[in-house]
Protein backbone atom coordinates (compact mmCIF):
# COMPACT_ATOMS: atom_id res chain seq x y z
CA UNK A 1 0.00 0.00 0.00
CA UNK A 2 2.74 2.36 0.60
CA UNK A 3 1.46 3.95 3.28
CA UNK A 4 4.05 5.19 4.87
CA UNK A 5 5.12 8.20 7.23
CA UNK A 6 6.81 11.43 5.02
CA UNK A 7 9.00 13.87 7.10
CA UNK A 8 7.23 17.13 7.72
CA UNK A 9 8.70 19.00 5.09
CA UNK A 10 7.88 17.00 2.34
CA UNK A 11 4.17 16.78 4.09
CA UNK A 12 3.63 20.57 3.85
CA UNK A 13 4.76 20.86 0.47
CA UNK A 14 2.77 17.63 -1.06
CA UNK A 15 -0.17 19.01 0.85
CA UNK A 16 0.31 22.59 -0.86
CA UNK A 17 0.55 20.81 -4.41
CA UNK A 18 -2.36 19.19 -3.73
CA UNK A 19 -4.13 21.89 -2.66
CA UNK A 20 -3.29 24.14 -5.54
CA UNK A 21 -3.77 21.14 -8.11
CA UNK A 22 -7.47 21.00 -6.49
CA UNK A 23 -8.41 24.42 -7.33
CA UNK A 24 -7.04 24.00 -10.70
CA UNK A 25 -8.91 20.85 -11.37
CA UNK A 26 -12.11 22.61 -9.99
CA UNK A 27 -11.68 25.77 -13.07
CA UNK A 28 -10.79 22.80 -15.23
CA UNK A 29 -14.00 20.79 -14.57
CA UNK A 30 -16.25 23.95 -14.81
CA UNK A 31 -14.69 25.54 -17.96
CA UNK A 32 -15.19 21.77 -19.48
CA UNK A 33 -18.61 21.33 -18.05
CA UNK A 34 -19.28 24.31 -20.27
CA UNK A 35 -17.79 23.67 -23.13
CA UNK A 36 -19.12 20.31 -23.59
CA UNK A 37 -22.56 20.43 -21.15
CA UNK A 38 -21.52 17.43 -19.92
CA UNK A 39 -21.36 16.94 -15.76
CA UNK A 40 -22.59 15.88 -12.89
CA UNK A 41 -21.99 12.70 -10.73
CA UNK A 42 -24.92 9.95 -11.70
CA UNK A 43 -24.44 8.11 -7.64
CA UNK A 44 -25.22 11.34 -5.81
CA UNK A 45 -29.08 10.11 -5.02
CA UNK A 46 -31.95 12.27 -5.59
CA UNK A 47 -33.44 14.25 -2.75
CA UNK A 48 -36.49 12.97 -2.69
CA UNK A 49 -34.98 9.33 -2.27
CA UNK A 50 -33.99 9.78 1.17
CA UNK A 51 -33.61 12.66 3.70
CA UNK A 52 -31.15 14.95 3.12
CA UNK A 53 -29.21 14.17 6.48
CA UNK A 54 -29.15 10.79 5.29
CA UNK A 55 -27.52 11.62 2.19
CA UNK A 56 -24.75 13.64 3.36
CA UNK A 57 -23.80 11.16 6.12
CA UNK A 58 -24.13 8.53 2.78
CA UNK A 59 -21.54 11.25 1.28
CA UNK A 60 -19.11 11.74 3.50
CA UNK A 61 -18.75 8.26 4.52
CA UNK A 62 -18.19 7.28 0.46
CA UNK A 63 -16.12 9.74 0.39
CA UNK A 64 -14.11 8.80 2.92
CA UNK A 65 -13.91 4.88 2.40
CA UNK A 66 -13.27 5.99 -1.86
CA UNK A 67 -10.89 8.28 -1.87
CA UNK A 68 -8.89 5.89 0.72
CA UNK A 69 -9.15 2.66 -0.86
CA UNK A 70 -8.59 4.68 -4.59
CA UNK A 71 -5.40 5.70 -3.11
CA UNK A 72 -4.38 2.56 -1.54
CA UNK A 73 -5.33 0.55 -5.17
CA UNK A 74 -4.02 2.71 -8.03
CA UNK A 75 -1.43 4.79 -6.26
CA UNK A 76 -0.49 2.02 -3.96
CA UNK A 77 -0.44 -1.72 -5.44
CA UNK A 78 -0.78 -0.99 -9.19
CA UNK A 79 1.54 2.17 -9.21
CA UNK A 80 4.28 0.02 -7.28
CA UNK A 81 4.32 -2.64 -9.35
CA UNK A 82 4.01 -0.38 -12.50
CA UNK A 83 7.03 1.46 -11.15
CA UNK A 84 9.26 -1.56 -11.41
CA UNK A 85 8.63 -2.15 -14.83
CA UNK A 86 8.09 1.30 -16.30
CA UNK A 87 9.73 3.85 -14.33
CA UNK A 88 8.02 6.66 -12.26
CA UNK A 89 6.92 8.62 -15.21
CA UNK A 90 5.60 5.39 -17.09
CA UNK A 91 3.63 4.08 -13.72
CA UNK A 92 2.09 7.00 -13.47
CA UNK A 93 1.07 7.96 -16.73
CA UNK A 94 -0.57 3.95 -17.07
CA UNK A 95 -2.14 3.89 -13.43
CA UNK A 96 -3.39 7.33 -14.12
CA UNK A 97 -5.45 5.64 -17.39
CA UNK A 98 -6.53 2.91 -15.14
CA UNK A 99 -8.45 5.39 -12.91
CA UNK A 100 -9.83 7.39 -15.72
CA UNK A 101 -11.49 4.13 -17.04
CA UNK A 102 -12.24 2.43 -13.44
CA UNK A 103 -14.69 5.99 -13.32
CA UNK A 104 -16.44 5.46 -16.97
CA UNK A 105 -19.16 2.69 -15.69
CA UNK A 106 -20.16 5.22 -13.28
CA UNK A 107 -19.05 9.00 -14.14
CA UNK A 108 -20.04 7.94 -18.05
CA UNK A 109 -17.15 8.03 -20.73
CA UNK A 110 -17.22 11.53 -22.31
CA UNK A 111 -13.84 12.45 -23.34
CA UNK A 112 -13.69 15.09 -20.80
CA UNK A 113 -15.26 13.36 -17.87
CA UNK A 114 -12.25 10.49 -19.05
CA UNK A 115 -9.29 13.52 -19.41
CA UNK A 116 -10.62 15.04 -15.95
CA UNK A 117 -9.67 11.91 -14.27
CA UNK A 118 -6.85 11.28 -15.91
CA UNK A 119 -5.54 14.49 -14.62
CA UNK A 120 -6.76 13.71 -10.99
CA UNK A 121 -4.86 10.44 -11.09
CA UNK A 122 -1.92 12.49 -12.60
CA UNK A 123 -1.69 14.62 -10.03
CA UNK A 124 -1.99 11.83 -6.56
CA UNK A 125 0.38 9.79 -8.52
CA UNK A 126 3.28 12.10 -8.89
CA UNK A 127 2.89 13.08 -5.22
CA UNK A 128 2.65 9.43 -4.32
CA UNK A 129 5.98 9.23 -6.38
CA UNK A 130 7.91 12.21 -5.23
CA UNK A 131 7.26 10.89 -1.03
CA UNK A 132 6.94 7.32 -1.96
CA UNK A 133 3.74 7.19 -0.23
CA UNK A 134 0.01 7.17 -0.17
CA UNK A 135 -0.60 9.01 2.74
CA UNK A 136 0.30 12.49 1.86
CA UNK A 137 -2.48 12.84 -1.75
CA UNK A 138 -5.28 11.03 0.68
CA UNK A 139 -6.39 14.29 2.77
CA UNK A 140 -6.54 16.41 -0.71
CA UNK A 141 -8.24 13.39 -2.53
CA UNK A 142 -11.06 13.38 0.55
CA UNK A 143 -11.24 17.15 0.37
CA UNK A 144 -11.88 16.63 -3.68
CA UNK A 145 -14.68 14.34 -3.30
CA UNK A 146 -16.24 16.55 -0.76
CA UNK A 147 -15.91 19.57 -2.44
CA UNK A 148 -17.08 18.08 -5.80
CA UNK A 149 -20.52 16.45 -3.91
CA UNK A 150 -21.29 19.04 -2.05
CA UNK A 151 -20.83 22.03 -3.82
CA UNK A 152 -19.70 21.71 -7.68
CA UNK A 153 -22.00 18.34 -9.23
CA UNK A 154 -25.25 19.22 -7.86
CA UNK A 155 -24.31 23.06 -9.29
CA UNK A 156 -23.36 22.01 -13.22
CA UNK A 157 -27.18 21.44 -14.43
CA UNK A 158 -27.07 25.22 -14.36
CA UNK A 159 -24.09 26.16 -15.46
CA UNK A 160 -24.10 27.82 -18.81
CA UNK A 161 -23.43 25.86 -22.57
CA UNK A 162 -20.76 28.28 -23.96
CA UNK A 163 -21.47 27.36 -27.55
CA UNK A 164 -25.16 28.12 -26.95
CA UNK A 165 -24.81 30.76 -24.44
CA UNK A 166 -21.97 32.38 -25.12
CA UNK A 167 -19.11 33.14 -22.95
CA UNK A 168 -19.36 35.29 -19.79
CA UNK A 169 -17.12 36.83 -17.20
CA UNK A 170 -17.76 33.69 -15.05
CA UNK A 171 -16.00 31.15 -17.73
CA UNK A 172 -13.07 33.30 -18.45
CA UNK A 173 -12.40 33.89 -14.76
CA UNK A 174 -12.87 29.86 -14.51
CA UNK A 175 -10.28 29.79 -17.48
CA UNK A 176 -7.78 31.85 -15.76
CA UNK A 177 -8.14 30.04 -12.59
CA UNK A 178 -7.32 26.45 -14.69
CA UNK A 179 -4.31 28.30 -16.04
CA UNK A 180 -2.63 30.19 -12.82
CA UNK A 181 -3.40 27.28 -10.35
CA UNK A 182 -2.04 24.79 -12.93
CA UNK A 183 1.10 26.76 -13.46
CA UNK A 184 1.68 27.03 -9.51
CA UNK A 185 0.89 23.13 -9.28
CA UNK A 186 3.96 22.63 -11.61
CA UNK A 187 6.34 25.54 -9.56
CA UNK A 188 5.01 23.25 -5.98
CA UNK A 189 5.99 19.90 -8.19
CA UNK A 190 9.60 21.21 -8.38
CA UNK A 191 9.83 22.34 -5.05
CA UNK A 192 7.78 19.05 -3.72
CA UNK A 193 10.53 16.86 -5.80
CA UNK A 194 13.14 18.81 -4.53
CA UNK A 195 12.46 18.49 -0.84
CA UNK A 196 11.41 14.76 -1.15
CA UNK A 197 14.92 14.29 -2.52
CA UNK A 198 16.38 15.87 0.12
CA UNK A 199 15.00 14.61 3.10
CA UNK A 200 15.27 11.31 1.96
CA UNK A 201 18.67 11.77 1.88
CA UNK A 202 18.54 13.39 5.27
CA UNK A 203 16.51 10.41 7.18
CA UNK A 204 18.34 7.72 5.46
CA UNK A 205 20.57 5.22 7.39
CA UNK A 206 23.81 6.03 7.09
CA UNK A 207 26.06 3.47 5.81
CA UNK A 208 28.06 1.75 7.99
CA UNK A 209 31.85 2.16 8.27
CA UNK A 210 33.59 -1.98 8.05
CA UNK A 211 35.06 -2.33 11.01
CA UNK A 212 38.47 -3.35 11.48
CA UNK A 213 39.22 -6.31 13.89
CA UNK A 214 41.93 -5.56 16.12
CA UNK A 215 44.81 -7.33 15.02
CA UNK A 216 46.85 -8.68 18.45
CA UNK A 217 50.74 -7.62 18.02
CA UNK A 218 53.11 -10.95 18.64
CA UNK A 219 54.97 -11.03 21.62
CA UNK A 220 58.87 -11.31 21.70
Amino acid sequence: MRARPVPRATLAWALLTGALALVALVGLWITLVELTHVGGNPTIPSATAAPVWTIALGLVMGSFVSSLTEEFAFRGYAQVTLERAFGGVGAVAISSLFFALYHGPTQGFAWSKLLFYYLVGAVFGTIAFLTQSTLPAWPVHLAGDLLFFFLIWPNDATRRFVWRDGADGAFWLFVALTVVFTALTLLAVRRLARVASATSAQFAPAASAPSIAPTSRPRS
